[in-house]
């Protein structure tokens, strides 16, 4: 009953876009085939950012995984930071290294005429920043996959085939369901991307539905434009989905300090793949904004004019990703109906709409809702209510994936010990930590760059950093501000963060309940 009331609150506006579209298709006459064309472009878009991002972070992670790199964890969180800059960020990056006499213009002089910008504003600016900005979400998969084959395993497989054909007919096709599982999440996001494209003057379908439907005041036709997008993200993320599930695909990895038994220490080439990969998405621009805020009192200046919106947008990512974890908890757990079967396609509808629509659907909801949830639309909660309903599905399935990876006896030991609550506090809930702060992770992550949905649901007075960020970047920027604030962003995400990886109230009974929950078992057999 909890559960099927929960997925109805979560689905509701979608429920409310298919009516609306319903409602205008009869009128409207159905899809304009005119604009089909249009969708192929996004869709060579997408397929072409995807592509970069790829085999720039998958070559990375095949890099990384085969050396012992010191302290890896430490490099592992370094390859996350191109995500803290949301790809409308790196637009603002990439313009300033455009400029005349920059750094693009001095590295590739033939290609732009004298005195003039280097032409970033076309379709392959567009799919290279998208690539680049995105592809730690390939690295993240991939090196995870890879870490989480057994060493026997590999051991048998090098001794049989050797170092080089074991690398190919082994461990990248037991990585695969991981890999093919990031694809479809690197597609998703860069297929829908609005932002982007229109900074960078490139005309895609999520762009046209965003402006030529008019889609603030007719939410029905801009969903029935938008369902070739749904159709075709939905597409990929059930086709990376049902592989996933197929091969059981979990998030898990050996444990630590464990190394597989072909690595060596990295040479010259693995150092040069990984830091320039790391320099160009990372180190590049993250320094161009700190060059860009000149000094210490743009900061300040910053911080004091702005500082309401930085602390907002902190507790808007921390509340996002608590509250999407949290009802991830609560469609799982307890793990005894884990292995119910879900409608995986009505799960992804969310992630695979254009966040405008989420977005509209809120807003026209406004005026239908009881009387006493209107404090929700006047503050920053409403923000909230639209990061866990569009990526929610990033949380649950984070958690159901990690809880494949917990034997089935410990779950059926589990049933034995004490009360319903008394198991969820002392051993589900323990067991499935790690999973949840992946998803809250993830979904605080993506919560924080999501700007469509938020621009829209922003009250009056209430305009969150991402926001002010991106008007001063499409109206007249001004270069310091614009990244002393892109700076606090970054800075106020990681914060949270580390909120959710150093904070485990369950690191120590774990083991402890773990095996006293075993001994219980024993003891009833």
């Amino acid at each position: 009953m909890t559960r099927g009331l929960l997925f109805a609150a979560l689905f509701a506006p979608i429920a409310y876009l298919l009516v609306s579209a319903a409602t205008v298709a009869a009128d409207h006459g159905g899809l304009d085939v005119a604009v089909l064309p249009l969708l192929g472009r996004t869709i060579g878009l997408a397929f072409g950012a995807s592509g970069v991002a790829l085999v720039s972070g998958g070559v990375v992670a095949m890099v990384f995984e085969a050396r012992a790199f010191p302290a890896p964890r430490i490099f592992r969180v370094l390859a996350f930071a191109p995500l803290l800059l949301p790809p409308v960020f790196q637009v603002a990056v990439w313009e300033r290294l455009a400029e005349p006499g920059g750094l693009l213009c001095t590295l590739l002089p033939f290609a732009v005429e004298s005195d003039k910008p280097f032409p970033i504003r076309n379709f392959t600016s567009a799919v290279i920043l998208l690539g680049l900005n995105y592809s730690p979400i390939t690295f993240f998969f991939l090196s995870h996959a890879l870490r989480a084959i057994p060493n026997e395993l590999l051991t048998a497989a090098r001794l049989h085939s050797g170092s080089w054909l074991s690398y190919w007919r082994v461990q990248l096709p037991l990585a695969m369901p991981s890999f093919l599982a990031g694809a479809g999440l690197t597609f998703t996001f860069t297929f829908l991307s609005y932002e982007v494209p229109r900074l960078l003057e490139v005309t895609t379908y999520p762009v046209l539905v965003n402006t030529k439907f008019e889609a603030l005041n007719s939410p029905g036709l801009a969903f029935l434009f938008a369902i070739p997008c749904l159709c075709v993200s939905c597409s990929v993320l059930l086709g990376s989905q049902a592989w996933a599930n197929r091969e059981r695909f979990a998030l898990s990895g050996r444990e630590r300090g464990e190394l597989r038994p072909d690595q060596r220490k990295p040479g010259l080439v693995a150092w040069i793949v990984f830091l320039l990969w790391w320099s160009i998405c990372s180190v590049l621009p993250f320094g161009l904004l700190v060059t860009l805020a000149a000094s210490l009192s743009t900061f300040v200046r910053a911080f004091h004019t702005d500082w309401e919106r930085i602390l907002s947008s902190a507790f808007i990512c921390f509340s996002t990703a608590v509250v999407a974890a949290a009802l991830a908890g609560v469609a799982l757990l307890p793990v005894t109906h884990t292995r119910r079967r879900v409608l995986v396609a009505v799960l992804w509808l969310p992630v695979a709409l254009p966040g405008t629509l989420l977005g509209m659907a809120l807003v026209h909801f406004r005026g239908v809702i009881p009387e006493w949830t209107l404090p929700v639309y006047d503050g920053w909660w409403i923000l909230v209510v639209g990061g866990v309903l569009r990526f929610f599905p990033l949380a649950y399935f984070a958690l159901q994936a990690h809880l494949r990876t917990i034997p089935d006896h410990l779950w059926k030991a589990a049933e034995l010990h004490g009360t319903d609550r008394e198991r969820i506090l002392r051993l589900d809930l323990p067991l499935a930590w790690p999973g949840l702060v992946t998803g809250a992770v993830a979904v605080g992550l993506f919560a924080s760059q999501e700007l469509a949905a938020t621009i829209l649901l922003a009250p009056p007075g209430h305009e969150p950093l991402i926001v002010r960020i991106y008007n001063l970047l499409h109206y007249d920027p001004e270069g310091d501000a614009l990244a002393a604030l892109c700076l606090f962003h970054v800075l106020s995400i990681v914060f949270v963060m580390l909120i959710f990886l150093f904070v485990n109230p369950w690191k120590r009974p774990r083991s402890e309940s773990v095996e006293e929950v075993g001994s219980v078992s024993r003891s009833g057999a």
